[in-house]
């Protein structure tokens, strides 16, 4: 899994498209220096950088609106690409550290938020009901493990196939000629899908 870094300030905030890329951030505050009755008293530097790395878990980084295994009331329409099988869920593993490279948890509420932005053919597939609204992120602290978060969006497909599979949607219905030309025209309006990006926005937020 690769990785690699950026520098911002203040807050982690950084978009990274879904085909899985790694960035870094950190912070460092300090107090002022005071001046009193002619004696310097200088505060404690406290250093709360962060290095933040992800990574795709299970080197998983692309959803797929594709076919699904399935029994079905029929079988008139099939898809046989061992390539392209049904994957609407991706996962982002977020690994925080510190300045000196300890693993750090982030704040303890809303440390880690992420939010998710499609292109024009996404919002086109979606205005014409073939898939779903772009998904909230699902943020989970990986248990026993200091600083690990997974951050996962699960993506729906549209009211045009009753939030189904196209497979599981058309093969549970009998065959006529009307109905297979609509799950053409849709297939067809489906397939400009390919090649869609996405990008997420990922925020980290230091523990006081």
């Amino acid at each position: 899994m690769k990785r690699k870094t950026l520098t911002l300030t203040l807050v982690l905030l950084s978009c990274l498209a879904l085909i899985g890329v790694g960035f870094a951030s950190w912070i460092i505050s300090a107090n002022t220096t005071k001046e009193m009755e002619g004696n310097i008293s200088v505060d404690t530097v406290m250093d709360n950088r962060l290095t933040v790395t992800t990574a795709w878990l299970n080197e998983k980084n692309s959803v797929v609106f594709g076919w699904k295994e399935g029994t079905y009331t029929n079988n008139w329409l099939k898809n046989t690409d061992t390539n392209y099988a049904e994957n609407l869920s991706v996962t982002l593993v977020v690994t925080v550290k510190d300045a000196e490279g300890n693993a750090k948890d982030a704040a303890a509420t809303n440390g880690v938020t992420a939010t998710i932005q499609g292109d024009e053919k996404y919002t086109a597939a979606k205005d014409a009901n073939l898939v779903g609204e772009l998904p909230e992120a699902v943020v989970e602290k990986v248990e026993e493990q200091t600083g690990v978060y997974h951050v996962t969006f699960t993506f729906t497909w549209g009211n045009t196939f009753n939030g189904k599979n196209p497979l599981e949607y058309y093969n549970n219905q009998n065959y006529t000629d009307e109905l297979a030309a609509a799950a053409q025209t849709n297939l067809n309006s489906l397939s400009a899908l390919k090649d869609s990006k996405f990008t997420i926005t990922l925020i980290v937020k230091p523990a006081e």
